[in-house]
């Protein structure tokens, strides 16, 4: 398919450079600025007086900011024109799209990124199809799912009362052959993605409808399952009722994050799929306690007390690797050997939790265990902590859980661990789960988790933006002048205040610069505060380097009619 791109002077070499390696595409340069003001009229004269009029074309694009309506360019060239992407440097991956994805009113990259994205979420949607499907088999696999409580009280049914639930279907309603399958499940572990279980911190504390509230938010956001934190001083029918009203409205397993035996019963006689977590110390007691109600449930097993403290700076001077993490893999070991002779009767998961530690206290040797330990056991399902760094450390979440994803896997994790205690970690859920599924598309692809569909690019993008430099202002701010009536008129909403109208002598065009071209542009004597130069620049160069025909415009202080906001991303 042959490509004509349609560009302006001032763009023309970013363009070029960006097609220089393809030769599909010719590059037809109007006599015109900005790109994406070239009017159909210019187009066609560009393209009368050209030599390429002699070749074939199967389409032309325009800037993918571009507005205008180009169907009588597109009669005289003989060829459809669309808009292409925003940014030259997208112009290589549109000129790969088919001819059936362009459109004259969508940019050509919104159409390619959108491609991209649905083309992801078929081929995982069609993936976890397949890996959740009850037929498919694979040992490694263990399902996580809710049970039906055991009503051992008479308040036990009260949670199931309040009104604000009463749309939900409870399981307990269904007849008893139905309530197991009836039941939300997970699987976990072997082929499948790695599962984001998002803790709700200090669960019982919560209103009903809060703790609803939080679950909904989760489960948006993308959790697989909802961990209830529980503080060690709640009693257990308080746990009880908690856990049982979760339960009930959960779309998902719901987990009781507690280390206590009295506190495990409760939850797991509640209904409760997932408990974190079983150790060295508690797993017999549990057993005792909780009776049948541990059966077909699954289990988070620590190590012992001793081995999952964080190392000291004492122990951080000694040499690699750290004698901590064999002796904590093999305390992890022998705890899951007897969890499973405990529980052998009981048809019960196990889920091993290594330990990660936070950053300076054993990060990296932690997961040197979490290496180990899947070298050694590579049929038992991993959890891991990605809040343990994330939430002990003043950095923005996005990136660290992408990272901590990628090393999650390697490490052979099947469920992501995360609260959103903070401020700083709002949105850990939602990143953790995107993360988790761009690292299955690539390893689905066999590629890196890059160009997949998906991203986790919040705050930068994946190419550069081609800014404005300063010995363009003039030309550039002369054509936008040139494009804008001058009789416009735009009223503000009942504010009682004059109608704005354009300055009769142009424009002014606010660009981004980077600091160097800035401090050229503008002069070097600016403020220090990177959020007070863009106004206080834009308020010394209008009056000293450009013609005010409306004083309003002038920016002063004390002009009441103009408040300029100004958001430095």
């Amino acid at each position: 398919m042959k490509i004509l791109v349609i560009t302006g002077k001032l763009a023309f070499s970013a363009v070029e450079k960006a097609v220089s390696e393809r030769p599909d595409v010719d590059i037809l340069e109007v006599n015109s600025d900005v790109a994406s003001l070239i009017t159909p009229s210019a187009v066609i004269r560009s393209w009368e007086s050209s030599p390429l009029r002699a070749r074939h074309y199967d389409l032309a694009l325009v800037s993918g900011f571009s507005k205008m309506n180009y169907t009588r360019a597109a009669d005289v060239l003989g060829f459809p024109v669309f808009r292409g992407p925003k940014q030259a440097a997208d112009l290589p991956l549109a000129a790969d799209l088919p001819f059936s994805a362009f459109s004259e009113e969508i940019p050509a990259d919104i159409v390619l990124a959108q491609a991209k994205k649905e083309a992801a979420a078929k081929l995982l949607s069609d993936y976890e199809k397949q890996i959740e499907d009850p037929a498919f088999s694979d040992s490694r696999i263990i399902t996580v799912r809710n049970g039906t409580p055991v009503l051992s009280s008479p308040s036990a049914s009260s949670p199931l009362s309040v009104s604000s639930s009463s749309h939900v279907s409870s399981p307990l309603s269904a007849s008893p052959s139905s309530r197991v399958s009836s039941f939300p499940a997970c699987r976990i572990g072997g082929p499948c993605r790695m599962k984001v279980l998002a803790e709700i911190v200090d669960a019982c504390s919560l209103s009903r409808d809060s703790l609803a509230s939080q679950i909904r938010h989760f489960v948006r956001s993308g959790a697989d399952m909802i961990d209830l934190g529980i503080a060690p001083d709640v009693s257990s029918d308080d746990v009880y009722e908690t856990v049982l009203y979760a339960c009930f409205v959960s779309p998902v397993p719901v987990s009781a994050d507690t280390i206590l035996p009295e506190q495990i019963s409760a939850a797991l006689k509640a209904g409760a799929g997932l408990i974190l977590s079983l150790t060295p110390e508690n797993a017999a007691e549990v057993r005792k306690l909780a009776g049948d109600a541990c059966f077909g449930k699954t289990f988070v097993v620590l190590p012992s007390s001793e081995t999952r403290a964080a190392r000291t700076d004492a122990e951080k001077e000694t040499v690699s690797p750290d004698p901590r993490v064999s002796g904590r893999v093999q305390s992890l070991e022998k705890a899951l050997a007897d969890a499973s002779r405990i529980f052998s009767d009981m048809n019960v998961g196990l889920i091993a939790d290594p330990v990660l530690d936070p950053a300076l206290l054993g990060l990296s040797d932690s997961l040197a265990g979490y290496r180990l330990f899947r070298k050694n056991n590579p049929e038992i399902p991993v959890l891991f902590g990605a809040g343990n760094v994330t939430e002990l450390f003043d950095a923005d979440s996005v990136g660290m859980n992408a990272l901590l994803a990628a090393l999650a896997d390697d490490a052979g994790a099947a469920v992501l661990f995360t609260p959103e205690g903070g401020a700083k970690t709002k949105g850990s859920v939602a990143e953790l789960r995107r993360a988790s599924e761009m690292v299955l598309l690539g390893k689905i692809r066999k590629t890196m988790p890059k160009d997949t569909g998906y991203d986790l690019l919040i705050l930068k993008e994946k190419r550069e933006k081609t800014g404005i430099l300063p010995e363009q202002l003039a030309s550039v701010s002369a054509s936008v002048s040139a494009s804008v009536s001058e009789n416009i008129t735009v009223r503000r909403p009942s504010t009682g205040k004059k109608p704005w109208k354009p300055d009769p002598a142009g424009n002014f065009l606010i660009g981004l610069l980077r600091g160097r071209d800035l401090a050229e542009a503008f002069g070097a004597a600016l403020p220090d505060d990177p959020d007070e130069i863009f106004i206080t620049a834009i308020h010394r160069t209008i009056p000293r380097r450009a013609v005010i025909g409306e004083k309003t415009h002038s920016g002063s202080e004390n002009n009441d009619d103009v408040k300029v906001t100004v958001f430095i991303g």
